[in-house]
């Protein structure tokens, strides 16, 4: 299972950067991530929002950073995910447990949910197989989006504590102690990534697995998506899910599966949805990144024993 999440929680972060459409789609392109397209369902792999983060890092400033990410999470994720808009009138964890059966559709591979531990309630929202990497600006990305859908009235009444996997990243996280006004307490070097409330709170204990896909299923959404703008090369899937490539092949092999296997079923669907949209051949044979359409025309029928013509136009 590979930890992937909507492109619009990318999309809205990149809206609220400043900077020319050339270079927010330089940072897309960069990060290993697609660009978005009207219409279609993309998926961004955990490590891409790491590499995205990192880079508008670089490019902007960690106060700049942490400042479209707050307005990214005002005006384009909670409203999609959390229906409640007076916070007041509801309990804290039933709130959490609406936005959390909202965003199921839009993201996989994490846990996420309420517990208690030693008495203090814990919003976790974690990844479930990390696969060995460290995420420390997406967990900074996350605790933020976690802590806006909590609002500042319930931060108030609250000793808000942030809890991050990842050691401390000082000028990152100095920013989002900064940006909440000292509000908030951080500790490193966590089990779980999370926010603890104060103790006083009565919640609902309950953790979910939103793990909808196998491996297999999970590789095959995020190249689906990257499709566009890569040629879906085993390489290009290890940087992007910074698995090394016998890994991804094991893994496949598990599953009764293989690359090859994966990428061909990627690739012939996409060639269909560009016929149906009404792409030429030699134009479809461009958009997914061959060197000919005779080459084009050799795969496909090196697959299914038709040309690409006999296969899509009847």
């Amino acid at each position: 299972m590979i930890p992937m999440i909507h492109l619009f929680y990318v999309e809205g972060l990149v809206n609220e950067l400043q900077g020319t459409r050339e270079e927010k789609l330089k940072l897309y392109q960069e990060a290993f991530c697609p660009t978005p397209a009207n219409e279609e369902d993309k998926y961004v792999s955990f490590l891409s929002l790491e590499r995205l983060l990192s880079i508008a890092h670089e490019c902007y400033g960690y106060v700049e950073l942490l400042g479209a990410i707050k307005r990214s999470s005002q005006k384009h994720i909670l409203p999609k995910i959390s229906k409640t808009s007076a916070h007041h009138a509801r309990s804290i964890d039933a709130m959490i447990f609406e936005a959390i059966e909202s965003s199921k559709p839009y993201i996989s591979g994490f846990k996420l949910g309420m517990k208690t531990l030693f008495t203090k309630p814990r919003f976790v929202f974690d990844v479930i197989h990390s696969f060995g990497q460290k995420y420390p600006l997406s967990e900074v990305y996350f605790v933020v989006l976690a802590l806006e859908l909590l609002g500042s009235k319930m931060m108030a009444n609250s000793n808000v504590v942030c809890h991050f996997k990842a050691e401390s990243c000082e000028a990152a996280h100095c920013a989002l102690w900064e940006m909440y006004q000292g509000n908030i307490s951080l500790r490193f070097s966590q089990n779980e990534t999370g926010i603890e409330l104060d103790d006083g709170l009565v919640v609902q204990d309950r953790v979910e697995m939103v793990e909808m896909r196998s491996f297999t299923r999970s590789l095959e959404v995020v190249m689906t998506s990257l499709v566009a703008d890569f040629d879906v090369t085993l390489q290009v899937a290890s940087s992007m899910t910074s698995i090394p490539s016998r890994t991804i092949q094991r893994r496949l092999k598990n599953e009764s599966s293989s690359f090859v296997q994966a990428r061909a079923s990627i690739l012939t669907s996409r060639a269909r949805e560009l016929v149906r949209q009404g792409f030429s051949i030699t134009d479809v044979a461009a958009e997914l990144h061959f060197s000919s359409v005779g080459h084009f025309s050799r795969f496909i029928k090196n697959l299914h024993g038709q040309t690409p013509k006999q296969l899509f136009i009847r």
